[in-house]
């Protein structure tokens, strides 16, 4: 199960990528309230887990796509 904590967070968010097979590329992808596009990359799976630094992010709600192999997921989580 995918997962993104702490939530809400103040400097970085993890990112738990289980079942996403590892080498395959993971495209993040980070909007805020009103959908605009706020941070893009992509990755290699090379772990269980990563994290995206938010501390520069004004405080609110935020939306994190996580895109691989023609999968979406999304996350929602509160920079504070």
């Amino acid at each position: 199960t995918m997962a993104v904590y702490p939530n809400p967070s103040t400097e970085t968010i993890n990112i738990r990528l289980d079942g996403i097979e590892d080498n395959s590329i993971v495209n993040l992808t980070l909007y805020d309230i009103q959908g605009k596009l706020v941070d893009e990359k992509n990755i290699r799976k090379r772990s269980a887990s990563t994290s995206i630094n938010v501390r520069n992010l004004s405080a609110g709600i935020y939306t994190l796509r996580v895109e691989w192999n023609g999968e979406i997921s999304s996350f929602r989580f509160i920079k504070q």
